[in-house]
Order: C-alpha cells, then sequence, then structure tokens
C-alpha cells in the first residue's frame, strides 16, 4: 500500500519495446507555429489544482519494476499508458471525491463510422454514465521510437517544425469535440495543450516518463482537474478552419494536366473512344472534356484498403503505377499532385531524385475505384529504404544521403516541406544507385520567408545530417 499522492508522484514503469512500426502516422492536418505559444503557467496551475485534493489516503497499487508486454506499436503503447497512467489516476480522483473519471477510445464517443482509424486516440470524461459520457479531453498516442516527442521545444525550429502535424491532428481532435483541452504523448514524453483563443493554444514543456516532479501522473490528475472546472471551447462565428494551418496548403492545378512526361507519346495513355474498355479499365477525365482510359494490369495495394489504391498499367513494355484517392482524401491528392506540378513546371524533363508526372484526373468511371482521383507516375525500380538501409555500405549510405539532401533542397526552392519525410518514402536502386523520394501527401506548403529548417532530414537519418542545414532555401 501507498498513499495517492506517493503513486501519483512516482514515474512510469519503463516500457519494453522490440522492432514494431518503423515510422510514424503523420496527419494531414497541420497547426502553424505562429499560433503555438509556451504554456508559461502550466507547473503553477498543475500543482494549484494537486492542492485542492486530499492525497493522504492509502491505495493498493504497485508499479510493475519490469514490464512484461513488449510493444511494437502504437495500439501497444496505449494499453500500457492506460495501464499505468489512465487507471491509477482515474482510481485515486474518484477516491479524492472528484467525478468519476471514465476514459476510452475516442471513437467510443463518437457517431458511429466506418471510417477507418488509424491512430490511437483517447478520450477522457467526467461523467460515470457511459452511456450519456461527454468528452472533455482528448488525447493522441505516437510511438516514442518514431516521434522523439520528448525532446520537443518552441525553442528549437527543427523539433517545432517536425511536431506541428501531430499537434493539427491533436486540434482537429479537440475541434471535433469543443474542447480547451488536450495531449499528445509517447509516452516516454508527454505535452499538454490549452487553447484560450480561437489562435491561440498553450504547450507545456514535454513531461518525461521518469520525471516525478511533476510526474506524468500528477500532471494528468491536475489536468483533468483544470478540465472539470472548464472544458468547452465555442469558436467566433468568423472563425475559419483553414487558417490554423498558416496558409490554404498546396493546391494542385484546375488546368488540363496533360502528359508531363516528355519521354512517353501522347498515343500510349490518351486514345480515341475505340478504347478497348475492360472491367479493369480506370477512366480519366481532364478539364476542356479530354480522357484518358488506364487498363489496370494488376492492383498494388490490398483490397481492403478501399478509400485509397496503387494500381499499375502497361503500355507497350513500360509500366506505370496509377494512385487512386477518394474524396475524403482530397487535401492529400491536392497536396501530391501539386508537388508533382512544380516539380513539372519548373524543370519540364524532371528530376532525377523525383518519379516524373505524366497525367492526373478525376476518376470519371472505374469499376476497380469507382470515384475520386488519380495520379499517374512512371514504374520504379528499387527497394523502399527503410527495408535496406542496414543492408548498405558507408559508401551507399552517404550516396542516399547526398541525393535525398538533393532532393530536400529542390523541394524547399518550390516552397514545399514534406512532413511524412523517412526512409519508407525513399526508394533505392542499389544495382544503378538511384535514390527517388515518393509520396507527398502531407507536403505542406512553406514561404521562404518563414525559413522552415531541413527538418526532413533529421526524420531520415537523424540529427548529424542538420549540421549546416538549419535553415530552408
Amino acid at each position: 500500500m501507498q498513499t495517492a499522492d506517493q503513486v501519483l508522484a512516482s514515474p512510469l514503469p519503463l516500457i519494453r519495446q522490440a522492432r514494431g512500426t518503423s515510422h510514424p502516422s503523420v496527419s494531414t492536418e497541420w497547426l502553424h507555429q505562429r499560433f503555438i505559444h509556451q504554456w508559461t503557467t502550466f507547473d503553477q496551475e498543475i500543482r494549484s489544482a494537486l492542492a485542492s485534493l486530499d492525497l493522504t489516503f492509502q491505495i493498493a497499487h504497485i508499479d510493475s519494476p519490469s514490464e512484461v508486454y513488449l510493444v511494437g506499436n502504437e495500439i501497444g503503447l496505449s494499453g500500457r499508458f492506460v495501464n499505468n497512467v489512465c487507471d491509477p489516476v482515474a482510481r485515486i480522483l474518484m477516491r479524492a471525491s472528484q467525478p468519476a473519471i471514465v476514459m476510452g477510445d475516442v471513437q467510443a464517443f463518437e457517431a458511429p463510422t466506418s471510417d477507418v482509424i488509424p491512430d490511437v486516440s483517447i478520450g477522457v470524461t467526467l461523467f460515470s454514465n457511459d452511456s450519456q459520457a461527454q468528452v472533455k479531453i482528448v488525447g493522441e498516442l505516437k510511438t516514442y521510437w518514431t516521434v522523439a516527442l520528448d525532446r520537443f521545444s518552441l525553442s528549437d525550429p527543427v523539433t517545432l517544425v517536425q511536431f506541428l502535424p501531430h499537434l493539427g491532428q491533436l486540434v482537429a481532435r479537440m475541434r471535433k469535440f469543443g474542447l480547451s483541452y488536450g495531449f499528445l504523448s509517447t509516452y516516454r514524453g508527454t505535452v499538454f495543450v490549452k487553447r484560450t483563443a480561437d489562435f491561440a493554444f498553450y504547450v507545456s514543456p514535454p513531461i518525461r516518463d521518469r520525471a516525478t516532479n511533476l510526474s506524468v501522473r500528477q500532471c494528468f490528475a491536475g489536468f483533468c482537474i483544470l478540465a472539470e472546472e472548464g472544458h468547452d471551447y465555442i469558436e467566433g462565428s468568423d472563425f475559419r478552419a483553414e487558417r490554423l494551418r498558416g496558409q490554404d496548403g498546396l493546391q494542385a492545378s484546375l488546368r488540363p494536366s496533360g502528359l508531363r512526361d516528355v519521354s512517353v507519346s501522347e498515343g500510349s495513355l490518351v486514345t480515341g473512344l475505340n478504347v478497348n474498355v475492360t472491367p479493369n479499365t480506370i477512366i480519366l477525365g481532364h478539364q476542356g472534356g479530354a480522357l484518358s482510359f488506364l487498363n489496370v494490369s494488376r492492383g498494388i495495394s490490398p483490397p481492403s484498403q478501399t478509400d485509397k489504391a496503387l494500381f499499375e498499367i502497361e503500355y507497350q513494355g513500360t509500366h506505370q503505377i496509377v494512385k487512386c484517392w477518394s474524396p475524403r482524401h482530397d487535401r492529400a491528392s491536392n497536396a501530391e499532385c501539386a508537388v508533382y506540378e512544380r516539380l513539372s513546371d519548373s524543370r519540364p524533363r524532371g528530376y532525377d531524385v523525383f518519379a516524373n508526372m505524366i497525367l492526373a484526373g478525376n476518376i470519371l468511371c472505374s469499376s476497380l475505384f469507382p470515384k475520386g482521383r488519380a495520379l499517374v507516375l512512371p514504374y520504379k525500380d528499387g527497394q523502399i529504404l527503410a527495408h535496406v538501409w542496414d543492408e548498405l555500405s558507408n559508401r551507399e549510405r552517404t550516396h542516399v544521403r547526398e541525393e535525398c539532401e538533393k532532393a530536400i533542397r529542390i523541394l524547399r526552392s518550390l516552397s514545399i516541406y514534406v512532413p511524412d519525410a523517412g526512409k519508407h518514402n525513399v526508394l533505392y536502386q542499389r544495382e544503378t544507385g538511384a535514390v527517388t523520394m515518393l509520396d507527398f501527401e502531407t507536403a505542406m506548403e512553406c514561404p521562404r520567408s518563414e525559413q522552415v529548417p531541413y527538418a526532413e532530414l533529421r526524420s531520415l537519418f537523424g540529427d548529424p545530417m542538420l549540421r549546416g542545414h538549419t535553415s530552408g532555401g
């Protein structure tokens, strides 16, 4: 037995982790840095909230000196967070005469939806009636081996820009429930967020898992008390959510895309109406009424993935990739198409570190993917860099780093930042040394005036690669 005060002040048990996911899930949401402020009174507010409690009572709680559960993804990590943070805090607050806390998957508090929710979110309510639970806090979980939240600092431009999508995702969740409070955690590091105005979000320093003054549990308990005192946030009548991003984001051109790859003849994809249309044909429409008929030879993505898909098409011995998005992914498809348009317009014959866009259009008819937008790119040989990195020689690694740095320099010259940069989004062909950067669904506008650092290099290769590259352009 320990006192409640001792349990709250204790460090969290150390997590056991092996292998697992190799890169973080990165949202297409974004919170511009000018709306983020240091929560300088966080320590004072938490201690004041805790001081209102009598925590001298005994409680049966024993932290395991060595975790027996081995984690490898967000779901496993969230289970340890619930077990080691949420459960003891809930029991203590209930004994301390606070309203009973109900915590659960955020989807348990939402209306039923068929959408796949890839990220782990926690909802916190201070009512004991599950059927009428009103969420007062939301939290997003990320894996600490892919997101170094414990090193987050508002004064470090590199780490700050890396966390803007994660904070944007949390803010989107807070807005969905109309809340003032939310938290972002990797278990190893947790930050707490308070919204005080439409465009004012105050962020605490990261509270590390082994901290004892203040500990994660103490902060979480105090945070719940703050939320109970006033959790609702009502946005102004003239509020526009897109302003949270600082700009409207990358937008694909509305002009006809045409065939962008000059090495491909027009007859390869755009034909007359006498084309052989089969159940595997995707018909794309372009502004001005032009049509493109894409006959798919095989599917690349799993059949269970219905809102995004990859297909392969073949014409006269050449392979192309068709990337499709459903309407719910308009922001992602617009961002990716806009990146390839800018690359094509900047250098019509393309860059050797990117695939050259062939065409883009809206899906008019297809039994494979009925509705949405599609992008056609040449098929690129190679392996995902994350799968072969450990096998590469020092010479190969140096070459890959130099090619990736070249790609990022080109993107930054076009005012583009890619939050989801990582080895999982790079192809490497060992036989030729070709390096290709792919996947720009999370790409963001970054005007030169904002001096966004080369944060992609840290995501790709770690801190040492950032020497001499603290500003973009």
